[in-house]
């Protein structure tokens, strides 16, 4: 592992012998590695739910009780369970190893120890779990990918569909306000299947590597203006309110293209989710290096339970917009990916009922902060 990587693992030594604990402790500190430790065993549990460890060394002699009872309650913890433990004791049998794994440790390491098969121990069990979580992520996706097509795409191809067999089948007798309603409907239909496969490439080749950001000056207050624009007519018809109160001077050290589609989502979907007389307005301000835009509007809100998975792949926040509206549900998605990978954050604050607002902070052009 690098030292970056080691640097951004915590792990946690577990051990009521002053003398190993400070050897590990010291050992594993000089390599780079973020190292908490705890003597008292009852303390385990409470310690690592609030913040979970990347790895547990844990002794299995402990005064108060046993490491193996305490690997036990983290894997019975759905907060804990998936951190790897490491058995390091001086019960030597077989019988022991047997019980450190059936209570749930990946390792198990005998005192007296050598402090560099610790290490790689160590190094070894987090590659595996970081290697885990990517293969988790990696099916997410996958899971996620085969969701759209095979259910989010019939919806707009359904429609299609039945509008142009009663188009087909009754032309002749139809009249024309109702060819008109039915071309509208073709309409409608056609374009949430555009906007589904456009966002849904994108995010293939986001995930492929395929679509890498080109940084460059991008002056935002075009940018959304430009979203605005396109979304005005749609705004028109419900009677939202759209403004744009970005500072001309904003630049942004960013992908263009990236960024433009990321304010197009957030703007669609603001008026997407603004009931008729509502408003929409997009601000701007200077924040340390950066710019700030906010996507604010006067809409439905985001309930409690949607709130964290709002921008995560592995499970769809999918509703109707105010007037009926069908989103793709990978939109924020696309928004948080393209936002991230131009080096900025973004935030949401919602009150169900009354608003949301998304925050975008992105870094400034250099010329900008002269």
């Amino acid at each position: 592992m690098n030292r970056e990587d080691r640097a951004s693992s915590r792990l946690l030594i577990v051990d009521d012998n002053s003398a190993n604990l400070g050897v590990l402790y010291n050992h594993l500190d000089r390599k780079g590695y973020r190292v908490l430790v705890a003597q008292d065993g009852n303390a385990v549990i409470p310690l690592v739910e609030d913040e979970p460890p990347d790895l547990i060394l844990l002794d299995v002699m402990l005064p108060d009780i046993s490491g193996f009872e305490i690997c036990r309650r983290l894997k019975e913890n759905p907060v804990t369970r998936d951190v790897p433990v490491i058995f390091i004791s001086a019960l030597a049998s077989t019988g022991d190893k047997i019980e450190g794994f059936r209570a749930g440790g990946v390792d198990y390491i005998t005192k007296p120890f050598q402090q560099d098969e610790v290490l790689a121990r160590v190094e070894a069990h987090l590659t595996i779990k970081k290697q885990r979580e990517m293969l988790a992520e990696l099916n997410a996706t996958k899971d996620r990918f085969f969701s759209i097509i095979a259910h989010d795409l019939r919806g707009p191809f359904t429609g299609f569909l039945g509008a142009s067999r009663l188009l087909e089948e009754n032309a002749e007798d139809l009249e024309i306000e109702t060819l008109r309603k039915i071309a509208s409907e073709l309409h409608r239909s056609a374009g949430r299947g555009v906007a589904l496969l456009e966002n849904l490439l994108q995010w293939a080749m986001l995930q492929q590597q395929l679509l890498m950001p080109r940084p460059a000056p991008v002056h935002l207050r075009s940018v959304v203006e430009m979203a605005i624009d396109l979304f005005s007519s749609a705004a028109g018809e419900k009677g939202v309110a759209l403004t744009c109160n970005v500072h001309p001077s904003h630049v942004a050290h960013a992908d263009a293209n990236m960024i433009s589609s990321a304010f197009r989502n957030l703007i669609n979907n603001a008026v997407k989710f603004t009931p008729p007389g509502g408003a929409v307005s997009v601000s701007s301000h200077r924040e340390g290096d950066g710019v700030c835009v906010a996507v604010e509007d006067t809409g439905v809100g985001v309930s409690d339970e949607d709130l964290p998975y709002l921008f995560r792949s592995d499970r769809k926040v999918q509703r109707k917009g105010t007037g009926g509206e069908i989103g793709t549900g990978l939109g924020l998605v696309l928004v948080a990916e393209y936002v991230e990978r131009n080096a900025g954050t973004i935030n949401v604050e919602t009150v169900p009922g009354t608003g949301t607002t998304f925050t975008v902070y992105l870094p400034a052009e250099s010329s900008e902060l002269l």
